[in-house]
């Protein structure tokens, strides 16, 4: 009996020693735990902040953004929606320390009361911890581990930050549906209006919108949305924020969300293009990052974007491209558009348009068609570079070419309404014409393998995916490629003599404005000097633009019924293009001359204004020479017309004309001149040749009549011809 009376008290003791212990051991773990928690915190976790695209001038372009969030301070929001927002989420907001014991059981007898969930537990802190940490993170806190981690991150949110701070971070945090995430840009979508302008009918309504988004959002649910407001304001009146009378007058009001400001972002085609062209940057230069991560820096960490583009140039595209697409499509609504627009000096994208939409996310910049005569401003580059002059002659007549590379065979090519010259073209007019015939001649004469040779040179990227195969006799009239090839190949005409690349960005900033990375534009010498431009003086002359003086370019028409039009300046080199991305649903709507070049210059006429730029300038060291008009020889005072022709160093002509070296010539009697072309022959005489005669002809007699169905060509048509004969193996 001793023994157990001596027993029982020591065991007492070690029960009380645990029941003291136990607790203890957990207040020092929870401690420990707590200190932990708190220290491994980091409250310098920054809301996600879009990225700026700026153009070239520093204009705000477009956003990258995975949340739709315009920050605000407090001062800039109104009243009525901070106390809306206190009076629904946490009155005790000034009182408490960032848990609030007082207001999770006044909400709990509240829900008790009426029912069901009227007023919420949790504080403004809390929600900001969970908001900032546990939704972007790891999920919503849902449980106990969560819940403590959200608490210990709420008192530690208290001690760093004032109360106002708290408040504006949350304020600009939580989401209001719709992709839109604080008061400011919910204010916008809802309303139309800034956040602090807001009624306090809107105020009560943007403030009970974000327990339940998808529930309580005006434009999907407008009576539940009317519902909640009606709860906030009866909060903010039972808390003294507002009196009954500004309660019941704004209860009264049956709000409409305004309608959605939403369309087609200017430059919409660029802003994928910079897009895609970051990731490949980014990749570069962080090669561990994932494509996720990638992503996160693009959208999210408020980079500072500087492009290429000019925001008036793409202003000015997209204005003609909608504009001219609008008329075409009342003739095929298949037909589609692009405009590409490039700075010469350094290839980067000053316009760019992929759609006469203006939006869609297909590459129409880049995807090949066919286009016409456009590349014949380089066949005669080429022709130019082996032994042929601007005054050298090519025969444009009915020809049969062998063509066993390709069908038919033989190819018996022709201009417009299977008509031909019928004589011998100097290089310069049949470039200005852009004769066909003409074009395949030179080709035969010279071998396409040159011209190919020629057009990857001058644009780098045609080296590996070329315009076509040089055993086509066709491919002069309808070579295979991109707008932005046929853009890029023009380029060295314009900046005498390089190549250039095409890019968009030229500098990445970081939120902090540290630079992250420096486009370099890659141009390599690739042409004469003195041959661009003499070149760009013959296509200055082409039918399309030879009315602005400071442009030249050229004109393609494909037997697919695309339509080009690539033109340059001193400063910038564009192609507007007008086709069919299916070759079946393709009609006729219109020559080259007709649709594209009328687009360019509307596009020039707008960019430019009343500042054209300056004319081309001419290297030394080019020769000039008169030349007969009919055969590019040294002209003599008996040629019938002649004028001042442009020649590399020592290829001008020696010879004088012999055509018109007689001292006879047939005088026409109806008018005592020059007899021309269509003079009857019974009124024709032959006269002693008299200085007097240069230059004169005729002016009585004419081209016969053609029947009614049968109208002559306008100039356009006959410049454009039957081009674009697709390529055939």
């Amino acid at each position: 009996m001793g023994g157990v009376a001596f027993l029982r008290p020591r065991k007492i003791k070690r029960l009380l020693t645990l029941f003291v212990l136990i607790p203890f051991i957990f207040l020092i773990a929870g401690a420990v735990y707590f200190v932990y928690t708190y220290y491994s915190i980091d409250l310098a976790r920054q809301l996600e902040e879009p990225s700026i695209i700026l153009d070239r001038d520093g204009r705000q372009v477009s956003r990258y953004s995975s949340e739709i969030r315009q920050v605000v301070s407090l001062d800039e929001i109104s009243p009525f929606l901070v106390d809306a927002t206190l009076a629904i989420e946490d009155a005790r907001f000034y009182q408490h320390f960032g848990l609030d014991p007082r207001g999770l059981a006044r909400a709990l007898w509240h829900n008790l009361r009426k029912g069901r969930v009227v007023e919420g537990g949790s504080t403004i802190t809390q929600q900001l911890a969970e908001n900032e940490y546990f939704l972007s993170v790891s999920g919503p806190a849902r449980s106990l581990g969560k819940k403590i981690k959200e608490a210990v991150y709420a008192i530690k949110l208290e001690r760093t930050y004032t109360k106002n701070e708290i408040l504006e971070r949350y304020l600009n945090r939580i989401y209001f549906g719709h992709g839109r995430f604080g008061v400011e840009a919910a204010a916008q979508y809802y309303f139309g209006k800034s956040a602090r302008d807001v009624t306090l009918s809107e105020a009560a309504m943007l403030a009970g919108i974000p327990n339940a988004p998808a529930i309580y959002s005006l434009r999907d649910h407008p009576d539940n949305a009317h519902s909640r407001r009606n709860l906030v304001l009866a909060r903010m009146e039972e808390l003294g924020y507002i009196s009954a009378d500004q309660r019941q007058e704004a209860e009264a009001q049956v709000l409409v969300a305004s309608p959605p400001q939403e369309k087609a972002a200017s430059a919409s085609h660029f802003r994928l293009r910079v897009e895609k062209e970051l990731r490949k940057v980014f990749s570069d230069l962080y090669p561990t990052m994932s494509d996720k991560e990638i992503t996160n820096l693009i959208y999210n960490q408020g980079l500072t974007i500087h492009t290429t583009l000019s925001l008036s140039a793409q202003a000015a595209a997209e204005q003609v491209m909608t504009e001219r697409g609008q008329a075409l499509r009342q003739q095929n609504s298949n037909i589609q558009g692009a405009f590409v627009a490039i700075d010469p000096a350094s290839g980067g994208i000053i316009a760019l348009v992929e759609s006469l939409e203006l939006t869609g996310t297909y590459p129409r910049a880049d995807a090949k068609y066919n286009l016409g005569s456009s590349f014949k401003g380089v066949l005669y580059t080429a022709a130019l570079e082996n032994g042929y002059t601007a005054a050298s002659t090519l025969l444009c007549a009915e020809t049969a070419f062998p063509n066993p590379g390709g069908k038919p065979d033989p190819y018996v090519p022709s201009d417009y309404g299977d008509r031909y010259h019928n004589r011998a073209l100097r290089i310069r007019e049949a470039l200005e014409v852009s004769c066909n015939v003409a074009a395949v001649r030179i080709g035969v004469e010279m071998g396409l393998d040159k011209y190919l040779a020629l057009a990857a040179r001058l644009n780098p990227r045609l080296a590996q995916n070329n315009i076509g195969n040089p055993a086509h006799l066709q491919l002069p009239l309808g070579p295979m490629a991109s707008p932005m090839n046929l853009t890029l190949v023009y380029a060295p005409f314009a900046n005498g003599g390089y190549s250039v690349e095409p890019y968009a960005v030229t500098e990445v900033r970081d939120r902090d404005g540290a630079v992250i990375y420096q486009a370099w534009p890659k141009r390599q010498p690739v042409l004469d000097p003195q041959l661009a431009y003499i070149v760009t003086h013959m296509l200055k002359g082409v039918q399309g633009i030879s009315q602005i003086p400071y442009a030249a370019g050229k004109t393609g028409t494909s037997d697919n019924r695309n339509t080009v039009f690539v033109g340059f300046t001193t400063d910038i080199v564009a192609t507007a293009f007008f086709g069919f991305d299916t070759p079946a649903e393709a009609s006729f709507v219109g020559s080259a001359a007709g649709v594209a070049a009328p687009a360019w210059r509307e596009f020039a006429a707008l960019y430019y204004g009343e500042s054209p730029p300056h004319d081309f300038v001419r290297p030394p060291g080019i020769e000039e020479a008169v030349v007969c008009s009919v055969t590019g020889q040294l002209a003599t005072y008996l040629c019938p017309d002649s004028y001042t022709e442009l020649f590399m160093p020592d290829t001008a002509p020696r010879e004088y004309c012999q055509e018109h070296a007689g001292e006879t010539i047939e005088i026409c009697q109806s008018t005592g001149l020059p007899a021309n072309p269509f003079c009857p022959q019974e009124l024709r005489i032959s006269v002693q040749r008299e200085a007097w005669m240069r230059n004169l002809q005729c002016w009585l007699h004419g081209p016969p009549l053609e029947p009614a169905d049968e109208q002559e060509p306008t100039p356009e048509e006959e410049e454009e011809g039957e081009e674009g004969e697709e390529e055939t193996d």
